[in-house]
């Protein structure tokens, strides 16, 4: 009789769980339970540009490009002062 009875409560709980909306499912499931299945692609989808190179170090955020692709990116002010500054330099 008591395995009928925790059957039946876990057939009982199955069915109410099914019928819950996630939201309500995953209450009190830590965020970081919740990422453990979803790739770092995915999570990082939403993102802002800022917010995912938040945790890298400037050598992190060069990695990979080349010269040209640096200076191409960097505005005419910045590519000046930086031409100037390795003119100084090289006195």
């Amino acid at each position: 009789m008591p395995d009928m009875l925790q059957q039946f409560a876990k057939e009982t709980i199955d069915e109410l769980l099914k019928k819950l909306p996630a939201e309500e499912r995953l209450k009190g499931v830590p965020a970081e339970e919740r990422l453990k299945g979803v790739p770092a692609e995915e999570r990082l989808k939403g993102l802002p540009a800022k917010e995912r190179l938040k945790g890298l170090s400037p050598e992190e955020r060069l990695e990979g490009l080349s010269l040209e692709d640096l200076l191409a990116a960097l505005p005419p002010e910045k590519r000046a002062a930086l031409a100037k500054r390795l003119k100084d330099a090289s006195k």
